[in-house]
């Protein structure tokens, strides 16, 4: 697999976009997105008023179907790290090898050059009814997502250290991470695609008018999620440490509402309860993740 999912529109121009796909091993619809768009862009060739950029992820996780094979490529993305990765990755983890090998792509690109920078993230969950979108902050963002008809989480990011989008944040960058729906649904491509087609609109990248017909998503995404609000801020974090013996008890879906004291999960220590009445997020039902479920407001 090679690193460069694709590249699109003129490197001298006002607008750079990155897009990661692959983060984590075992979410292959962020790369899949991805490649529908290039292929749509290098069939059609739209003109365009910036820089696209998608890369790969963990592709040693991704050849195994794992989310991760040592730790998470999404949670080491700190300075530290990133200076192990550019000096001596091979003496670290497979992810800090991945590290090294992303930055010798981003390493390239002259950010200072473009005066609007975006990053997405894209990912997707093991809990059902999983879309929406994970942002730093929503003013800086709006003329993005004000079109986007999923809910906006807020305040998750800094519950979590290391994420690709804070790496972006720093270096003046609209970042925000795009969960797409169900890990090996084929709609929750579907849902990454029209997220990055919708960025590209937004961003004023590619002219709406230049597309492929969405309207079969977006239809499915108004119809499931208009009911929910549209900002929601995180309330609680469960985090599961080592040996924890963490189970998710079985049936939630993401945006579940759950009351004060129902019980969500058990682990070596006893039954876990919700600690407010509030929407249920990500709950974890695979075996590989230290995030065992977030509650939001």
């Amino acid at each position: 697999m090679e690193r460069i999912i694709g590249k699109y529109g003129p490197p001298q121009s006002d607008t750079l976009i990155i897009c990661i796909g692959g983060m984590h091993g075992n979410e292959p619809a962020g790369v899949k997105a991805l490649e529908k768009v290039f292929e749509f862009l290098y069939k059609h060739r739209p003109p365009a008023q910036g820089r696209f950029i998608g890369v790969r992820g963990n592709i040693s996780a991704i050849q195994q179907g794992k989310r991760m094979i040592h730790e998470d490529l999404n949670r080491i993305w700190s300075e530290a790290n990133i200076k192990l990765a550019r000096e001596s990755p091979t003496l670290h983890s497979p992810e800090i090898t991945e590290l090294n090998q992303i930055f010798k792509v981003l390493d390239e690109i002259p950010f200072a050059a473009y005066k609007q920078k975006i990053f997405i993230d894209l990912h997707t969950t093991s809990g059902d009814n999983g879309t929406f979108v994970v942002a730093n902050e929503y003013d800086n963002a709006k003329h993005l997502f004000e079109s986007f008809k999923v809910p906006i989480i807020l305040g998750l990011d800094q519950q979590l250290e290391s994420l690709a989008i804070h790496y972006f944040i720093r270096h003046g960058f609209i970042s925000f991470a795009f969960e797409g729906g169900l890990h090996q649904a084929a709609q929750s491509v579907d849902n990454l695609v029209w997220g990055i087609w919708t960025t590209l609109a937004q961003s004023g990248l590619i002219s709406p008018v230049f597309f492929p017909d969405l309207s079969q998503t977006s239809q499915h995404l108004h119809q499931k999620f208009s009911r929910l609000p549209s900002i929601l801020h995180l309330e609680h974090l469960h985090k599961i440490h080592e040996n924890d013996q963490f189970k998710m008890k079985l049936g939630f879906k993401n945006f579940d509402k759950v009351h004060y004291g129902q019980l969500l999960a058990e682990d070596k220590n006893g039954p876990i309860y919700a600690q407010s009445n509030s929407y249920l997020l990500m709950p974890l039902y695979q075996t590989q993740g230290s995030d065992g479920f977030f509650l939001v407001k």
